[in-house]
């Protein structure tokens, strides 16, 4: 058993330019969103969110630049190799 951490995780997510419109209407209502446990926009600190367009679509870029390294997981058992 153990945890798993991170530290200064980077996420990217990519999606076609209409569900980015529709993403950014319902987010700039919202306080944020959350992926896992990490928290972004809203009131908290410690990131910064990036997106960028392309032919193919959105692109956000999510980096966490806290110096907290963060508890992504718990491993309850771990198989045999």
């Amino acid at each position: 058993p153990g945890f798993l951490v991170c530290y200064q995780p980077t996420f990217e997510i990519n999606c076609r330019t209409s569900t980015y419109q529709s993403f950014q209407q319902q987010w700039s209502g919202a306080g944020g969103i959350q992926i896992g446990p990490f928290q972004i926009g809203g009131s908290s600190g410690g990131t910064s969110l990036n997106w960028t367009s392309s032919s193919a679509g959105m692109t956000l870029t999510v980096a966490s630049t806290s110096n907290i390294p963060l508890i992504f997981g718990v491993n309850i058992a771990i198989e045999p190799i």
